[in-house]
């Protein structure tokens, strides 16, 4: 679909009612000058807003001239006119279907797979093809990933990275990368900050000292933040990091509440609660988060991590170094594991 024409067909919604839309909508699919998304987005709207009658006059139209033809609205709109599919018309359908390049969107539709056995085959196929390509441009950002990494090109990694968690939130690699990510950012924004004598660990256990005035002003954005994520849930996770990158991870914690499940909340969860000194809720968090991803054999590692971090802020540091030495040893270049375990040992944490 075309998400300008959706956000144009929306506005218009907003001041008029929907038969005057369809109208105005149909006089644009009679100059025959969109996009062929631009007519699949109208063609659809027209469909589920019941104007089939109008839709056939429309699509017989673009059949006599040969022109584009919204292979799945067409077929829907035949079913709901109770045209019956017969061989002919069905070998009509998928000839012109190829020879516009429009077997994807036909088949689309289901309102006929009773009466043909193309539908279903070519549906798994097409899904198929579109999971091969899906993991095979992950597997490409991944290599850029560590291509970035290793070479510290932090600013260009992020944004690789975030890409990667739109595309691919379940990924529990991708979530492990991702907190690895946020403390690496830390460390590089503290060290070009702070020239003073004191360890980078200090640095970041130090809570925050807010002052009254900060504290107020803490509470109106959280009372503010709260009134969005209440109306708008999807903005509750980008005004979490808000608070995260403020480092007010209490307000931070009670945003979050308000985001949608995923996996990048529930990641995150974890890690509030460590930095929030949470630890004993913090471990029975890591064992639900665990048992959700378990089919994904990388979650282990990221639950481990956290695990060893919230055992040490609860002074067993023998039980985390060991938990994060066995991360190690599976994982040779797990970095984030290995610092910990020389600060924690050298007794810097």
């Amino acid at each position: 679909m075309d998400p300008n024409t959706e956000r144009e067909i929306s506005e218009l919604l907003q001041w008029s009612h929907p038969e005057k839309v369809a109208q105005i909508l149909s006089i644009r699919l009679a100059k025959q000058n969109l996009t062929p998304e631009e007519d699949k987005t109208i063609f659809n709207f027209l469909l589920q807003s019941g104007y089939r009658h109008s839709i056939l006059q429309l699509l017989q139209q673009r059949i006599q001239h040969s022109l584009f033809v919204p292979w799945c609205v067409l077929v829907e709109t035949l079913a709901q006119n109770k045209v019956p599919p017969s061989r002919d018309l069905m070998d009509a359908i998928f000839t012109g279907a190829l020879e516009q390049q429009g077997l994807e969107d036909l088949i689309q539709s289901h309102s006929w797979d009773d009466y043909d056995g193309r539908f279903q085959p070519l549906r798994e196929e097409l899904q198929e093809r579109l999971h091969e390509d899906l993991n095979h441009k992950k597997d490409i950002l991944k290599e850029k990933l560590s291509f970035l990494t290793n070479h510290r090109m932090i600013e260009e990694e992020e944004k690789v990275l975030q890409l990667l968690l739109r595309m691919f939130p379940e990924d529990s690699e991708i979530q492990v990368h991702s907190l690895e990510f946020q403390e690496r950012w830390t460390r590089n924004v503290l060290a070009r900050q702070s020239q003073t004598s004191h360890s980078l660990k200090s640095l970041i256990n130090t809570p925050v000292n807010w002052s009254e005035k900060e504290l107020a002003l803490l509470n109106l954005w959280l009372h503010e933040a709260k009134n969005i994520a209440n109306n708008r849930p999807e903005q509750a996770y980008c005004l979490c990091l808000f608070f995260y990158f403020l480092e007010a991870y209490a307000q931070a914690f009670t945003v979050l509440q308000l985001a949608p499940d995923s996996p990048q909340k529930d990641w995150l969860i974890l890690e509030l609660l460590i930095h929030c000194r949470r630890f004993l809720e913090c471990l029975a968090a890591i064992d639900q988060v665990e048992l959700a991803y378990a089919h994904n054999p990388e979650s282990t590692f990221g639950a481990s991590y956290m695990r060893a971090q919230a055992l040490h802020g609860l002074g067993q540091t023998a039980q985390a170094v060991e938990i994060l030495q066995g991360i190690v040893n599976i994982r040779p270049n797990y970095r984030s594991a290995k610092t910990l375990i020389h600060e924690w040992i050298g007794g810097a944490g």
